[in-house]
C-alpha cells in the first residue's frame, strides 16, 4: 500500500543564480528525508523533461508554453509583479521582489506536507486528487466525489485493485452483504470516463492498470 509521500515530490527552481534554491536547501535542512527531488535550472526549457512537477519556482518571466496541468504549484518571482494568488486547475503565486523569505518557505513547507495525491501514471496521464481531474494532452477527466474517493483508494491499495467489498464498506460504507449493483452501475460510468483500458474488471475486484506511476 502506498500513500501520498511514497511518490516522489518534484520541486524545481529556475533562476539565473542558485540563490533561491541554496536558501530553500539550507532552511530546510529538516525535511531532507523526504521523497523530494529538488532541482536547480538556469533554462525554463529544461522542465520539459520532467513528467510532473510539484513545485516550480520561477525567478524571472514564465513561459506558459509548457503543459500547466503537469505542474501542481508554480511560484514566480517579479519586479513587475503585484502579489497575487490564483487558483484553478494548478496553483500559481507571484511575489514582487523583494519579497519576506518566510512567505517563500511558508508556500514551500504547505506544499510538502499537502496529503493530496498528484502524480504521473504511466508516463500519460496527470491525477489530482485535490482537483479531482484526470488529464493529459487530448483528455480531461473530471471525476465526481465518490469516482475521486475510489480513484485514490485504487492508488494506494496493493497492486492498485480493491475488491468490490471493500468499496461497499469503505467508499460507500454500506454493509458487505449490500447489494453491489450500485457500486457496479457507478463504476461502469466512471471506466466509460476514464482513458481506455485504465480501469479493469477482474473477478470480484477493480484494478487500475498502472505500470507506473511517479
Amino acid at each position: 500500500m502506498i500513500n501520498s509521500t511514497c511518490i516522489k515530490r518534484v520541486e524545481i527552481v529556475v533562476s539565473p543564480i542558485p540563490l533561491i534554491w541554496d536558501t530553500i536547501q539550507d532552511q530546510l535542512s529538516s525535511y531532507q528525508n523526504l521523497n523530494i527531488e529538488s532541482v536547480f535550472l538556469n533554462n525554463i526549457d529544461e522542465i520539459e523533461q520532467y513528467k510532473k512537477i510539484d513545485l516550480l519556482i520561477v525567478d524571472g518571466d514564465y513561459s506558459n508554453s509548457f503543459n500547466r496541468f503537469r505542474i501542481k504549484t508554480t511560484v514566480i518571482f517579479n519586479h513587475n509583479a503585484e502579489v497575487e494568488f490564483w487558483k484553478g486547475s494548478n496553483e500559481q503565486v507571484k511575489f514582487s521582489l523583494p519579497c519576506r523569505l518566510s512567505h517563500l518557505l511558508e508556500l514551500v513547507i504547505n506544499n510538502r506536507a499537502r496529503q493530496q495525491i498528484f502524480c504521473c501514471i504511466n508516463n500519460q496521464w496527470i491525477y489530482d486528487q485535490q482537483c479531482a481531474t484526470i488529464v493529459d494532452n487530448q483528455i480531461k477527466c473530471k471525476l465526481t466525489e465518490k469516482e475521486n474517493e475510489v480513484i485514490a483508494a485504487m492508488i494506494k491499495a496493493d497492486n492498485y485493485q480493491i475488491n468490490k467489498e471493500d468499496l461497499l464498506k469503505n467508499i460507500w460504507q454500506y454493509h458487505p452483504e449490500s447489494d453491489s449493483s450500485t457500486i457496479e452501475a457507478h463504476l461502469h460510468r466512471l471506466k466509460q470516463k476514464l482513458p481506455a483500458n485504465l480501469l479493469q474488471y477482474k473477478e470480484n475486484y477493480y484494478r487500475l492498470a498502472i505500470t507506473n506511476i511517479e
